[in-house]
Formats: structure tokens, sequence, C-alpha cells
């Protein structure tokens, strides 16, 4: 049989021989380099038989950065790598080949900050990238190092630009933003939602446009999730398909009820049925709190129901005039009777009870969900003690000696903070906080003494004005003693009898007091005896007018109403008046008539008084 043909190598020799020597001394070098440059090396002379220098005339790199990147003296720049990555795919080298060596130097592609890597190595650099977007390189930077959240609008914009596929990016940039924000605390039926609206490019306020309510997305900014049947409609808007919708509804239902048992709610929830339990309303709280604005009484309200935080109406504040109810005020010790030794015995401290204690771990837990989802690198420590006592951050500044813009800088993290000083800081926030807390049961105190007051008067306008105060205005007070059966007294009548204006006669208090259960009206008559009779004094100079008709004045309203208690009829009565004003000369009967009818004693020193008076005319 005929020997096989044999088809002989032709050997190299010279400048071949040369150049494939140059190549195997490369490949054997490269084994101690870093990965970078051996794939370099490797793409180089396995798949494009090349020595570095034929390489550096063909692709256009220059010879000193191809010896820097194949020896790893340095990570080559992106300009640099994306160059000879174009001339290996000219020159048709394998896809895979080529994808490991961007591996090498991005890292896989499996997440969004490597991918951010690979548009810029496309892009030929970041400061390129960031000018085919319109932003800064800084920016970018930041983006690309995960210290900001990639806008997905943006990410559309990076792969337009170098002419990326856009699916692979928004599957990763919609996995990081999910675990981004569950690692913030968000439970993962809101954390998909929020992802769903950042990728339908909507901020949080633009809920509200969508069909949320206010309290809604106040319940969503603490991380307590609503019920399905509330965010139904906004979820059909930001879910492309019926199936994403099912997902997120499964989703957030299992959350819901997960939630529901956790009891997320029992602060504010709490704080209601403790206020309703000792029958205080919500008006009092904010008063007491010093909350102003039209409707003071709706800020207590969206504490209570929707979670809502208030540095007027403070955590520690409310929590203690709840919870210190067992406390008694200084206007209760003054009008319990009890001894000065007993009213001096030490009263219970405040936020030491067990409720108190509840309370505030209830409101510390709910707050830690809403800063998480913030800055979650922050002091959460300094923050909620300052928050618990309703400081803001100029106040707490000043209380520690620091600027406002040191505190931030301590509070937010970027400032390094030694144990000591921690301490130093979360103490003097709790003796201030106390002290702000005394306040508010100084002015509870005032409060009560303020309500009780009515029953002691001094003096008439006092009386008249703590009624209208204990009713809720004049005008609430007139009603009250209309309804009694005291026709006549107008709110402009009361008005003026607080100012002082005019003064109604003592007949008239006594069923003012009687009507409102007023008892204790000595140093009330004494006031009126006063008032009335400097009345009288600007009518009349006549000492024993004076004394007739303020005598007439403690019985019976009006003169036509003491004519009843009269033998005569009532323009009898005006005669002998008006004889008694002018100082005219009258029997003694006429004076005797009108004391009988008022029931004077005869014997009282007033009817001797009087009598005097008489004598001095006479």
């Amino acid at each position: 049989m005929p020997r096989k043909s044999v088809k002989k190598k032709t050997p190299l020799h010279g400048h071949a021989l040369r150049n494939e020597n140059l190549r195997k001394r490369s490949l054997k070098r490269s084994k101690s380099a870093p990965p970078l440059a051996a794939k370099t090396v490797e793409i180089r002379v396995s798949h494009l038989g090349m020595t570095r220098i034929e390489l550096a005339r063909k692709s256009g790199i220059s010879r000193g950065a191809l010896r820097d990147l194949e020896l790893g003296v340095h990570t080559p720049t992106r300009n640099t790598l994306e160059q000879f990555l174009e001339f290996c795919e000219a020159q048709r080298v394998d896809d895979v080949v080529l994808e490991e060596l961007r591996d090498l130097y991005t890292g896989t592609a499996d997440t969004l900050l490597n991918f951010i890597g690979r548009l810029e190595l496309r892009a030929g650099s970041s400061p390129k990238l960031a000018r085919k977007v319109g932003i800064s390189p800084a920016t970018l930077w930041e983006y690309r190092r995960g210290n900001f959240p990639v806008p997905h609008a943006l990410l559309r914009k990076l792969c337009k630009a170098v002419k990326e596929d856009f699916e692979q990016a928004e599957a990763l940039w919609t996995e990081a933003e999910r675990d981004r924000f569950i690692k913030r605390g968000y439970p993962k039926s809101l954390a998909e939602f929020c992802v769903l609206r950042l990728r339908a490019g909507h901020a949080e306020s633009d809920l509200l446009e969508l069909g949320l309510g206010t309290a809604q997305l106040r319940r969503l900014c603490y991380l307590e999730l609503i019920s399905w049947k509330t965010i139904s409609g906004v979820a059909k808007t930001l879910c492309r398909d019926d199936e994403e919708l099912a997902q997120l509804r499964e989703l957030w239902q299992l959350d819901f009820k997960s939630q529901k048992e956790e009891g997320l709610h029992a602060f504010g929830l709490k704080l209601k049925k403790l206020r309703e339990k000792l029958k205080i309303t919500r008006r009092e709280l904010a008063d007491l709190c010093g909350v102003g604005g039209r409707k003071p009484a709706r800020i207590i309200k969206h504490i209570e129901e929707d979670g809502h935080f208030s540095q007027q109406a403070f955590p520690a504040g409310l929590v203690a005039l709840l919870t210190d109810h067992e406390r008694p005020s200084t206007s209760s010790l003054e009008f319990s009777g009890l001894s000065e030794d007993e009213m001096a015995t030490e009263l219970p401290s405040f936020l030491e009870t067990g409720t108190a204690a509840e309370l505030h771990e209830s409101w510390k837990n709910r707050r830690i969900r809403f800063h998480l989802r913030h800055r979650p690198e922050m002091q959460l420590d300094l923050r909620l003690q300052r928050e618990y006592y309703g400081f803001d951050v100029a106040t707490a500044a000043k209380l520690l000696g620091y600027t406002s813009l040191e505190y931030q800088k301590i509070e937010r993290g970027i400032e390094p903070l030694m144990a000591s000083a921690r301490t130093r800081i979360l103490d003097a926030l709790t003796d201030a906080g106390h002290e702000r807390i005394r306040e508010l049961f100084v002015q509870r105190d005032s409060r009560d003494q303020r309500r009780l007051a009515w029953q002691r008067p001094k003096s008439v306008s006092t009386m008249l004005s703590l009624l209208a105060e204990r009713e809720g205005g004049i005008v609430p007070l007139s009603r009250v003693l209309a309804k009694a059966g005291l026709y006549g007294i107008s709110p402009p009548r009361l008005r003026s009898y607080i100012l002082a204006e005019e003064t109604p006669t003592w007949y008239l208090l006594q069923e003012i007091a009687e009507t409102c259960s007023v008892r204790l009206l000595r140093p009330v008559h004494i006031d009126w005896i006063h008032r009335y009779r400097t009345q009288l004094q600007q009518r009349s100079e006549s000492l024993l007018a004076i004394e007739v008709r303020l005598l007439i004045a403690e019985v019976e309203p009006t003169l036509r109403a003491f004519s009843g208690r009269l033998p005569f009829n009532y323009s009898v009565l005006l005669r002998d008046l008006y004889k008694i004003e002018q100082n005219a000369k009258f029997k003694w009967f006429h004076i005797e008539r009108i004391l009988k009818a008022a029931g004077l004693p005869a014997e009282s020193e007033r009817w001797r008084v009087i009598h005097r008076f008489w004598l001095a005319i006479n």
C-alpha cells in the first residue's frame, strides 16, 4: 500500500520566527501578571496572532499603553480598553472571549453598578458618558459607586447614548432598587410598589394626584401599609399588566396582615384610648401643648389616627399628660381640703409608669421605620431622643453648645462621636425634655385653677368672665341663662357687666349665680356694693337716696318688681324716690315702708344708719 501523504509544516525563519518567539515569551510572562493583563496577552497572541508592536500600529494604541496594560503596571483607561475591544471586534475575535475581558475590567454585568461600568467602557470614559446624557462627571461617579440611586429615566438615556440594550439594564435596576428599599426596612410589597412608582417617573407627592389621600400617604411614609382597596387604583396606574398587578396584590395583602398582627399603629390608638378614658378633648391637649392654627385639635387627630409627628404636641408631652393622671395637680390639692403637710407629700414622677414606657417603646419603633427610609446612616438614638422631647436642631444645638451645622453633622453620622459625648448629649436632651414637661404640668395646673376659679369668684366681673369661659363664651352663657328662665340678659349686656360699664342688681347676680351653681358669693357681694354705690353716686349726691336704692337693688331686679311688695302703685314709689334724691323734707313713714318691704329688720345697724341720714335732712 502506498504511504499516506503527510503535509509537512514549513519551519519559520527570520522575522516570523522572531515574532513567534516574542509571542511565546509574552504568554509565559503573563502567567505571573494580573488576570486582566494575562487575558489581554492571550487575546493578542492566541486570537490576533500579533506582537505588541504590530498591535500598536494596527489598532492605534500607543506602545507604552499596551506595555503597561500587558505587564499589569496599572489599570488601563476606559478609552484604551474600548479602543482595544473595538479593534478585536473588527478582527472578529470571539464574543465570548471579549465578554470575559469586559468582566475582568468592570466585573460581571449582574449588578447595576457593574453595568454602568460597562456603559462607561462603551463611551470611552466616564466624562464622555456624562456629557452625552447631560450630567456632570461627579454625579455619574456617585451613581457608579452606589452613593445615589440611579433614576430610571437617566438609565434609559445612558443606554441610548452608547446603544446598549435597555431591557437588561431595567431588570438590573429593578433588582437594585428593590434591594435598596428592603435594606432600609421596607416591607417587600411596599418596596415593590416604590420600584413601580419610580419606574413610572413619579415622586411620592405625585401619589396625591393619582388619587391617594394625604392620611394614606403619611401612613406609607411610616412604612405602614393601608388596605389594598385604598391603594388598588394607584397600583393599576403603575403596573404594566395584570400579572404584575396580581403579584403586587398578593404581596401587599400578606404584608398588611402581618403588620396588623404586629400592631404597628399601637402608639396613636393607645393615646386615643387614654384620652377618651380620661375624658380629655383633643382641643384641651392642643391648647396645653401650645398648638396654634385655626384648627389645633386636628393635629392631635392626625397624631392619633395617621401617625403624624409634631414638635409642638411632642410625644413625651402627650405621654406624660395622659399617663400621669394619677399625679394630683396644684388646684386639685388646693380644693381637696388637705393640710399643708399632706399637700407637701412628694408626688410620683412623670414618664416612669409602665404605660409611659410602653408608649415610648411603641413610638420609638414606629419612628425608626420612618428614619430608615430617609437616612439609614444617621445617629438614630440622638435623633429619636431629640424628637421625643420636641426639640428642633437649632434648639438642641443651643442646649449642647454646638452650632446648628456642627450638630447636624454629628446627628447625621458625618462627624465621629465618642461614647462619652453620646452619653452627655442624651442626658442633656433628657434633662431639658423633663423641664419642658414640667412647664406643661404648670400650664395644666394653671388651667385647672382657672376651671375651678368660678366656684370662688372675687368680684362681679371675675365671676361673669369665668362663667363665660366655662361655658365657652359670652353667647353660650347667655343661652344657658335664657334656658333657665333669666330673660333680657343679652350678650352685649353681659359684656358690659364684665367690662364694668354697667352694674346689675344684686338680685339678678344672685339668680345668675344660682343658675350656674356658684355658692361662695361674699367677696362678689362686697365688690358689687362698691360698684353699685359708685354707679349711684354718679347719678345723685344724696346719701339717703344711694342707700335706699342700694337696698332695693339687693332684693329685686327692677323698681317695678319692687313696687309689687308695696301697698301702693309704682308711680308713688317713683315720687318718693324723687323726693329723697332732691333732699326734700318728708315724713319718716315714706322711708319706713320701703325698708319694711325690703325685709330690713328695725333693730339692724343699716336701719339706724338710714334713719340718721333722714334726720340730717329733716
